[in-house]
């Protein structure tokens, strides 16, 4: 009886599945404009919209990290679709690429999980990446993959360790439920609810007798830990680098579960992140490559001067020298990002498309903008800053009490040869506020 049910259900999964196809390919051939009497009843019986493909009125997609919903909305789209051929020539397995808040890592990943996906359709995959550097010649992996995508986006606000250790368990599993579901795994894969690694290894397991290429892609790994390192350091060491005979830390075992992966065909990890020092504290994971001090990668995330420039062309309503206007405005305030080797400064891809966005839609912004005056650029501190990218209080703590932060702020604080001295900071404050010291007072309204 048994196996009876388990068949009927694995053939109702196919037939949804490909259904779902069916009417994905239907909505991708009403973007290309050829639409047929019989695929738009077919999409009606379905009571879909089409919305979230049709072109979005604004061209920056400010906020957006879902690859495909940018660009089926024809969204501004900066192609470093080049840099999948890079990394499948000269990168390892094991892939760490670490870049400051909101650079682009998320929407990265997206890209990568949609070009590798084996669920992502031929039709599908054309208008993705058609018109892209890597669309004109894909490589031979291409849609050959199961992605299985996790990041640590849980609350840790409030509970204790075992409460935060239970969400964080709980986290990986529904991801790994979802990947289960997707490539119609079954019952190959029996999760434990209490203990995530256990599950993968479950996972590895199923994709060693099917014999499935697995492509493991994590968002921002340190999310969580970047808060505990200095509020709650007990916390963060039973989560992040605890051993002992009884219990490891979640995000050691997680990696050290990611590095015992054998058998598998093309097997691959991409990890990002802010920080290393969580997964050197982890340690465990000694197989990853950093490629973020590598110069052939430096300027895989973020916008280089070109894309701005292609990007003010969209705005409408301005002439060529108010772009080039705010074009100066850009470069001043966000073109200041330069990766270890390499001479390319970079803009901070979050910042430029909140400017544009508004630049475009909001004509009061725009007035303020294309009025200002170079000499009074701190007039425009409240309107070219974005919170989404500010350094939080935990990060700031963290920058300050690392060695390099001490010796980045005395720099900056350094006057005619004397060392200001910082013996207290009374509040977390901004980088930017802590640089805006007039030599010529003598006074630091930061300190």
């Amino acid at each position: 009886t048994n196996t009876k049910e388990q068949d009927y259900w694995r053939k109702k999964e196919e037939q949804l599945r490909k259904k779902e196809e069916q009417f994905r390919d239907e909505k991708l051939v009403l973007l290309r404009g050829s639409l047929s009497a019989d695929s738009s009843s077919s999409c009606a019986a379905y009571g879909e919209s089409l919305l979230a493909v049709e072109p979005a009125s604004n061209p920056f997609g400010y906020g957006m990290s879902d690859f495909r919903e940018l660009r089926f909305q024809k969204r501004f789209f900066v192609d470093n679709s080049e840099y999948i051929r890079k990394l499948e020539k000269n990168a390892p397995k094991h892939i760490l690429r670490l870049a400051p808040p909101r650079f682009g890592k998320s929407l990265f990943l997206s890209m990568l999980a949609y070009y590798y996906d084996r669920a992502t359709s031929e039709s599908e995959f054309e208008l993705l990446f058609g018109d892209t550097d890597i669309g004109k010649e894909p490589t031979a992996e291409a849609r050959t993959y199961c992605v299985l995508s996790l990041d640590f986006s849980v609350d840790i606000s409030s509970g204790d360790v075992q409460e935060i250790r239970r969400r964080l368990h709980t986290h990986i599993n529904k991801r790994i439920r979802h990947f289960v579901t997707k490539y119609q795994l079954g019952q190959d894969v029996q999760l434990d609810p209490s203990d995530a690694m256990a599950s993968l290894e479950e996972l590895w397991l199923a994709m060693q007798r099917r014999q499935l290429r697995l492509y493991v892609l994590i968002d921002e790994y340190d999310r969580f830990a970047n808060q505990l390192i200095t509020d709650t350091p007990d916390t963060y060491e039973a989560l992040v680098s605890e051993r002992s005979q009884t219990s490891v830390a979640i995000l050691r075992g997680i990696f050290q579960a990611l590095k015992a992966v054998t058998g598998l065909p093309g097997y691959r990890v991409f990890t990002t992140g802010i920080s290393p020092v969580p997964l050197a504290d982890a340690s465990g994971y000694n197989v990853a490559q950093d490629l973020t001090n590598e110069p052939a990668f430096s300027s895989m995330l973020g916008f280089c001067d070109d894309a701005v420039t292609r990007a003010l062309l969209l705005i409408e309503g301005i002439s060529d020298a108010d772009r080039k206007k705010a074009h100066e405005i850009m470069r001043r305030f966000y073109n200041g990002h330069l990766f270890y080797m390499s001479t390319k400064k970079l803009y901070n891809p979050t910042l430029c498309l909140r400017f544009l966005h508004k630049l475009h839609q909001n004509t009061e912004f725009r007035d303020q903008i294309l009025a200002h005056q170079e000499q009074d650029d701190l007039a425009l501190v409240g309107l070219m800053d974005d919170p989404n990218v500010a350094l939080s209080e935990t990060g700031f703590r963290s920058f300050l009490l690392s060695g390099a932060g001490v010796g980045a702020v005395e720099c900056c604080l350094h006057q005619d040869g004397q060392w200001a001295a910082v013996d207290e900071l009374h509040r977390p404050r901004k980088l930017a506020e802590l640089l805006e010291h007039d030599g010529r007072s003598g006074s630091n309204p930061a300190l």
